[in-house]
């Protein structure tokens, strides 16, 4: 091995062994011991040894014919004998042709072993480029090992004085054990590879142990590379496709073979004969092949065949080489972007961990920010998989013609008769309409005509009377009952209200909640500065664990606390009386209350908040209940909560929170009434029968005598569930129509209506 490394190093050196061994002269190890490469030369031997065969000629042969007479004539010899030769003359050169054949056959062979060489370096290359980053991924790792103990120690004495938690200490203690399962998985990767170069060698894996690999070459970035110049090199170079041209020039060779075997060889056969005593000499033409039957056609198909098989193989081993060729430059200029990145990154860390160093000397940064800037980012090779996704649409358009058949042929005809006819229709249809119409209009005009009324109108004291007849009271159905004071309490005095808006209370009772968890954040806060200060006081005095810049940080972050706490308790104080002074007390102490049930129903709009202004005779004493009524809603009841400290400036008296269970919008003007016992001065209950509605105004028919009623107007001030309580126009004992008077009321208006008409007719 030494002579053939001698031999061709290209820089040869006297030390043997070499005290280092790099890609080159591993490269030449390998060829001297690789196995595939003594089978190629073996094989390329056997090829080249083809040659000498191909190249040989023919040699005569001898012939010594003899025979023995056994009845001869007398006086002649019994024997006879003989010689001659064969001489095979090969024609239209199949001697060059065979040897042709065998020549590109070596040539093909000699590009195997190259190829074969180029592969075994190839390889050599890849595993030994692969035992350089498992060396230089166990050295960073040893590294990120190191920078992990100290780590460690230094959150085990942080946990002891309390500045880091357990977690973070088991957190560590798991960063740590993983840099040593990957420091072990480096190491394992290293002698894999290292077995691996081994492989190639064809060589023991022991026989690589104390060896000194120079691996430095991998660490030279390489030049950009000309992609037209390797591709044209690659089609003119590369010993695979020139073996591939081989193979088809052999398979010419072997076509032009037997394309000249179509002609036959000749032998000569010159000989001398004693033939009893006769000498003859004697020159044949033997074994003359004769091309009756065939002229070599089916080797000659064949040949060709095998031609145009080669000719495919080179094809295909064109488009390998090329694809490859831009597989491999693709793949180089994407390793080329990340390696510059990865160089920029390692630069851009470098200068960060110059600044760490200075800010932990000027006392910026503590000994564990220091160690975590200098554990080193090892960045790892990924691999980008190209992901397809193909998605095919496709849209069918079917279009169908329809034939005129005997049916729409009809339909067609009918169709044209109806156009002609249509004048003729359209003029009928007009004129049956006009007096269709007509009609109609004679028969609603008698329908529309007023019926005369048997009701008359007549005024008294300013109040309308109707006059109504025995016969029209008893086929109405009219009912009259007395006036008497009510049972039980009724209405008293009118006070008007409003339904507020809660959206003010809610947001203070939002605010206040929200202040209150500020609050306890700040104190919180405070309580854990002061406790932070504390211990970053005690390792600072721990020959600098953290820096002077934490604690002076910690001892601001305690005084910014404090001044949050306080001004959390003074915003509660401030929303608290802004709150009394626009709700009172009452709502304010709901709405500071969290999750105050008093304040849920109103919040859920189960009930609504009003503000009524009572009179002033009865501000002194606000009743707890009052009746409350409002526009399209029946009487509710409303409870007393507190005092209004705000009154509506267009209502005398003082203003009152009441809460009712009603469904009224926001902005609903209501009309409240104080209930009064039952007394001689309680007023006349006119019942909601006796009641109609006429100009917005409730009214009540009052019997004078049997026939006439009267219509008097009832104060609305005094509602009580449907009836009316009314101190003045009513009299004890009047008698009240409680049945028929919205048809009284009807009378009347179609009488007035009847009294208009004939004045205008008039």
């Amino acid at each position: 091995m030494r002579d053939f490394i001698a031999r061709h190093a290209m820089r040869a050196s006297s030390d043997w062994p070499p005290p280092r061994w790099n890609l080159d002269t591993l490269t030449l190890a390998a060829f001297y011991f690789n196995a595939d490469l003594d089978i190629a030369r073996a094989r390329l031997a056997t090829t080249e040894a083809s040659i000498q065969t191909a190249a040989q000629r023919p040699n005569p042969s001898l012939q010594l014919p003899s025979q023995h007479t056994l009845n001869p004539r007398g006086g002649d010899s019994p024997w006879t004998l003989g010689i001659a030769l064969d001489i095979p003359i090969q024609t239209a050169g199949k001697r060059g042709y065979r040897i042709d054949q065998a020549t590109h056959f070596a040539s093909a062979a000699r590009l195997d072993v190259a190829n074969i060489a180029w592969s075994v370096r190839s390889q050599l290359r890849t595993q030994l480029l692969n035992l350089w980053f498992a060396n230089s991924r166990t050295k960073l790792l040893k590294q990120q090992l190191a920078l992990d103990q100290r780590l460690n120690a230094m959150l085990e004495k942080r946990v002891r004085l309390g500045d880091a938690s357990a977690w973070e200490l088991n957190q560590q203690r798991l960063a740590l054990i993983q840099a040593q399962a990957d420091l072990l998985n480096a190491q394992r990767q290293a002698s894999a590879a290292t077995v691996q170069v081994a492989n190639v060698l064809g060589l023991r894996p022991g026989v690589l142990d104390g060896l000194d690999i120079d691996l430095a070459d991998f660490e030279k970035p390489y030049a950009s590379v000309p992609v037209p110049e390797i591709r044209l090199q690659a089609l003119l170079n590369r010993a695979d496709v020139r073996s591939g041209l081989a193979q088809y020039e052999a398979s010419q060779a072997a076509l032009q073979l037997e394309v000249a075997k179509q002609y036959p060889d000749i032998h000569l056969g010159p000989g001398y004969t004693f033939d009893q005593g006769l000498r003859k000499l004697g020159f044949d033409f033997t074994n003359l092949m004769l091309p009756i039957f065939n002229r070599n056609e089916g080797p000659i198909a064949e040949a060709r065949a095998r031609r145009l098989e080669a000719e495919a193989q080179v094809k295909r081993l064109e488009s390998q080489a090329m694809g490859e060729i831009d597989g491999a430059v693709a793949a180089y200029q994407a390793t080329h972007g990340i390696v510059t990145r990865n160089e920029e990154q390692v630069r851009l860390q470098g200068i960060q961990l110059l600044g760490a160093q200075r800010s932990f000397e000027a006392g910026q940064t503590d000994r564990m920010a220091l160690a975590r800037r200098r554990t080193p980012n090892a960045a790892g090779h990924r691999s980008a998989g190209r992901c397809h996704r193909a998605s095919t649409l496709r849209a069918r358009c079917e279009r169908q013609s329809e034939r005129l058949g005997p049916m729409t042929m009809i339909r067609n005809t009918i169709l044209k008769g109806i156009l002609l006819l249509s004048p003729a229709l359209l003029a009928a249809l007009v004129l049956g309409g006009f007096l269709l119409s007509k009609g109609e209009q004679d028969k609603e005009a008698q329908r529309e005509a007023p019926v005369p009324s048997a009701v008359r109108i007549t005024m008294t004291n300013g109040f309308t009377t109707l006059m109504v007849d025995a016969a029209m009271q008893a086929r109405s159905g009219f009912q009259v009952d007395a006036l008497a004071p009510p049972a039980s309490a009724t209405s008293g005095p009118a006070a008007y209200g409003i339904v507020l808006d809660l959206q003010p209370l809610v947001e203070m009772a939002s605010r206040h909640a929200a202040g209150l968890a500020d609050l306890n954040a700040a104190q919180a806060a405070l309580d854990a500065s002061r406790a932070d200060y504390d211990r970053l006081q005690t390792l600072n005095a721990d020959a600098g664990n953290v820096s002077l810049k934490t604690v002076e940080a910690a001892h601001a972050a305690l005084a910014a606390a404090r001044a949050r706490c306080n001004a959390a308790r003074a915003g509660i104080a401030a929303l608290a009386s802004a709150a009394r002074q626009q709700f009172g007390p009452a709502l304010s102490a709901w709405a500071s209350t969290p999750e105050s049930a008093e304040l849920a129903p109103l919040v859920a709009r189960r009930e609504v908040l009003l503000r009524v202004v009572l009179p002033a005779g009865l501000s002194a004493a606000a009743p707890t209940r009052l009746k409350v009524t409002t526009d399209g809603f029946p009487a509710f009841d409303a409870r007393l909560i507190s005092p209004s400290p705000q009154v509506d400036p267009g209502i005398l008296g003082q203003a009152y929170f009441y809460r009712a269970m009603a469904p009224l919008a926001t902005g609903t003007r209501v009309t409240a009434h104080v209930a009064i016992a039952p007394g001689p001065d309680s007023g006349l209950l006119v019942p909601a029968g006796a009641i109609v509605w006429y100009g917005g105004q409730p009214w009540a028919y009052v019997q004078s005598d049997n026939t006439h009623f009267q219509r008097r107007p009832v104060d609305p001030r005094a509602p009580q569930d449907g009836d009316f309580v009314v101190t003045e126009g009513f009299k004890p004992a009047e008698r009240v129509v409680v049945r028929g008077a919205q048809l009284l009321l009807s009378e009347e208006s179609r009488a007035q209506l009847a009294s208009q008409q004939g004045n205008d007719a008039r």
